[in-house]
């Protein structure tokens, strides 16, 4: 599952730490070569995103957070810097359950903001999200993803989950990010996976992505970029363990995006060889690169040409896992829908570090970079953020937490256009969180 792409998972960053440190590195199915191992992977104890251990039954979790944040640039302006106190309320509920071919999770995020001073800026931001993993044998088996959630462009939390090989972490990497609008954001996800032997491995994946923006607070969206967009991408990947814990493959992708309101369509085509190991002791390491090919169709609205280029397509993530650390790296270069009119995400890069100190105290920081690149302006914009973060917690009890941490974040564009411009903004917070769970009969 390629939770970078496919997954995007916005989440409140207070739920992050108090959770996925104490995710453990459990064997995937990369790693196994003979029947039997895959076997003892089947039966290791798998555990959904927030790192709490699927059961036989249904488990239901939620959490509810309140915190304090300070913002130092409340309107994301480089000319006139406000500030504001903001409250932030925040819940998570999770369903869970594992039987003998099915495994599910869903997850629904409410997150409210309260701004002292700006009160008209206040705002309720939802998410919905979930996967389904249904095996048909040992051999066969069928991952479906969901993701979608609608919120004002400068109320969202930042923080995202990221896969980092087995590890999903949390990471401060906003991308581009579009003040005085909503935005509503769904995206899809099929995945099949085949082993043909205990050594040759095949998975076909399709996934479909929206994203609309609306004004908001009485901004007019510009008029030269896309108000909605949506894309759809299909890849098959060959992996072959020739020795334990060491695989190589081949992988090919076709994805197609199109932008309304002005309209335009691109295609992007790659294929990558790959190479993933298991160093044992938590450590994965797994890179892809080839070649890529990009067109456009001709834009009647800013009087660009057809457009053909080619290019690289590069992917590359490290992990480390254990039950007091996970440390996570990745890069990926190629394209995907991105967080501003009419634009595709071209790089991402990211690192997530997780600690804990003791029983009590754990911490967590992070670096994230993006750059996304406008389809329909005649005068192409690239925008590219930066951002970090970090946070300690400390445990009271196993269901309350207290968190403070910073972040940072600074973005800049070639175009200043209405809610997308050259920003910088501090955002120190503390908060604290709880956390109750409770579960059905077997």
């Amino acid at each position: 599952m390629k939770i970078g792409k496919q997954f995007g998972l916005v989440c409140m960053a207070v739920f992050c730490s108090g959770c996925l440190w104490a995710q453990d590195s459990t064997p995937s199915a990369d790693t196994q070569l003979s029947a039997d191992s895959q076997k003892s992977e089947r039966e290791a104890s798998p555990r959904t995103f927030f790192g709490q251990p699927f059961a036989g039954h249904w488990t239901f979790t939620s959490e509810f957070s309140y915190g304090q944040e300070y913002d130092d640039n409340v309107f994301d302006s480089s000319q006139v810097r406000l500030s504001d106190n903001v409250s932030r309320i925040s819940a998570r509920f999770t369903a869970a359950v594992q039987k003998k071919h099915l495994r599910m999770q869903v997850h629904y995020y409410p997150d409210y903001v309260v701004y002292k001073k700006y009160s008209d800026r206040d705002a309720l931001s939802s998410r919905l999200a979930g996967q389904m993993d249904y095996s048909f044998s040992g051999r066969t088996d069928l991952t479906w993803t969901l993701d979608g959630d609608r919120a004002p462009g400068y109320t969202g939390s930042p923080v995202q989950l990221l896969s980092f090989g087995p590890l999903v972490l949390p990471v401060f990497d906003p991308s581009a990010l579009q003040s005085n609008t909503t935005i509503l954001n769904a995206d899809t996800g099929l995945g099949l996976t085949h082993r043909f032997s205990a050594r040759d491995t095949v998975s076909i994946n399709l996934q479909a992505s929206t994203v609309k923006f609306t004004p908001a607070n009485g901004v007019p969206l510009s008029t030269q970029f896309s108000q909605n967009s949506f894309s759809g991408t299909g890849t098959i990947r060959w992996d072959n363990e020739f020795i334990p814990r060491h695989k190589i493959g081949l992988e090919l992708g076709n994805s197609y995006f199109g932008f309304l309101n002005p309209s335009s369509h691109s295609f992007y085509q790659y294929a990558k060889l790959r190479y993933s190991q298991s160093f044992g002791h938590g450590f994965q390491i797994s890179a892809g690169a080839g070649p890529s090919r990009q067109e456009g169709q001709a834009n009647p609205f800013s009087g660009l040409p057809k457009t053909q280029g080619t290019g690289y397509a590069a992917d590359f993530s490290f992990s480390k896992g254990s039950e007091r650390q996970n440390i996570g790296i990745t890069f990926s270069h190629g394209s995907q829908l991105g967080l501003t009119q009419g634009s595709l995400a071209t790089d991402g890069a990211a690192i997530s570090f997780m600690r804990r100190f003791g029983r009590k105290w754990h911490t967590d920081g992070s670096f994230g970079y993006s750059r996304s690149q406008s389809q329909l302006a005649s005068l192409p914009s690239n925008n590219m953020s930066y951002s970090a973060s970090g946070e300690v917690g400390y445990q009271f009890r196993p269901d309350l937490d207290f968190t403070a941490g910073y972040s940072y974040m600074n973005q800049t564009v070639d175009q200043t256009l209405p809610g997308i411009q050259d920003f910088d903004r501090n955002v120190y917070r503390v908060g604290v969180h709880y956390t109750f769970q409770w579960l059905t009969s077997r």
